[in-house]
């Protein structure tokens, strides 16, 4: 995992994405246009924020890629597990306007060339997918909620279905995302995870501290789905940056109480 700063902007890559035929990274939120709460490099339509201004941040952004704005497919993101192969037929959903998004879905996943998939993020877990030998590209949102209904294995699924994957093939880049030591969870998170982990895994992704509040590893609940699914430890690259922590670099709903901005997650097979 690496920083790269371009043209006052900076993003985050992986090394299992390196020399590859893709692009795979994360935005950081410096160097755009919006102001206050979404201070700078905003990447999602958001109520009080100006559409001209997330434009433009995409504009800049993606152009440190030569990928178009209008090329785009996003979509509606609502903390589920739906996951959505999509074509150049698909280019520019969401891509001007929040509207046109693809509505209910979680994962977006191609095997064309040219379709720049993207998605939002403060806090929650950007989960990538790329598997080299068939050429395919994905990203899953891996909030609490999504991570519980096991986007991660769906995706997995999706890229078997759609692309005839082999598992051991694919390659996951797990992004910035709330960190162990930043995630307070209630005891609803925690009987929801108690159904998806074992005893022993849940002693790894809890922790209680001497206040009696209780902590989540959510990164690494997505890794042991990741593994469970068959994905190799090898093949799976965390960058272990916390949003919470760095909210110089990313952006945080919890640490800025919601009022924020979004970076964006970039995948696209060249």
């Amino acid at each position: 995992m690496n920083i790269i700063k371009k043209e006052q902007m900076a993003f985050v890559d992986f090394d299992i994405f390196c020399r590859q035929p893709m692009i795979g990274v994360v935005s950081c939120r410096t160097g755009g246009v919006s102001e206050n709460s979404f201070s700078s490099l905003n990447m999602k339509y958001l109520p009080g924020e100006s559409d001209c201004c997330v434009q433009e941040n995409r504009r800049r952004f993606l152009s440190l890629f030569d990928i178009p704005l209008e090329s785009v497919v996003a979509c509606e993101q609502v903390h589920g597990s739906r996951v959505v192969c999509v074509t150049k037929e698909d280019c520019g959903k969401g891509a001007m306007t929040g509207d046109t998004a693809i509505p209910n879905c979680d994962g977006l996943c191609t095997n064309v060339s040219d379709v720049p998939l993207v998605m939002f993020f403060a806090d929650c877990t950007p989960l990538l997918f790329y598997d080299p030998v068939v050429k395919a590209v994905g990203i899953a949102h891996g909030g609490w909620r999504g991570t519980v209904r096991n986007i991660a294995s769906v995706m997995v699924e999706s890229f078997k279905k759609h692309f005839g994957s082999r598992v051991e093939d694919i390659r996951v880049g797990i992004g910035p995302t709330i960190g162990f030591d930043d995630f307070e969870v209630g005891r609803d998170v925690l009987d929801a995870f108690a159904n998806l982990f074992t005893t022993e895994e849940m002693h790894e992704l809890v922790k209680k501290n001497k206040m009696g509040k209780y902590f989540f590893h959510l990164p690494k609940a997505n890794r042991f789905l990741l593994e469970r699914s068959g994905i190799k430890s090898l093949n799976i690259e965390d960058c272990h940056i916390s949003t919470y922590s760095r909210t110089d670099l990313f952006y945080s709903y919890r640490k800025e109480k919601g009022k924020t901005g979004r970076h964006m997650a970039v995948m696209m097979l060249c």
